[in-house]
């Protein structure tokens, strides 16, 4: 992946055909996106659903609606002295349609 990973996925969520609430889980994710190569974002459910201004069941309404359209890979985050397993983890997804391109 490129630098621009995060700023053309922005984009691409922009003209995506999704419900604005979905549109806004994507950018509080976004936020977090990390910067290490893999592009992970790892905030804590309440961190998102706090940054969307909603609770929590409502901003994981609109990340599963994210993840059934291919805008997030949802993985799992381990310690990684441990093992023990941590929480979710997202990465970008990129859908395959034309939202995906910038809008054309």
């Amino acid at each position: 992946m490129t630098d621009q990973i995060p700023w053309s996925w922005q984009k691409a969520i922009e003209y995506a055909d999704l419900p604005p609430m979905t549109k806004l889980a994507l950018f509080v994710i976004n936020n977090y996106l990390n910067n290490f190569g893999d592009y992970a974002s790892h905030p804590h459910i309440t961190q998102i659903a706090k940054g969307m201004g909603v609770h929590t069941q409502t901003a994981i309404k609109y990340i599963d609606i994210a993840v059934e359209h291919g805008w997030l890979e949802p993985t799992n985050l381990h310690d990684d002295e441990t093992g023990e397993y941590l929480r979710l983890a997202y990465l970008p997804g990129w859908p395959d349609h034309p939202s995906a391109e910038g809008g054309q």
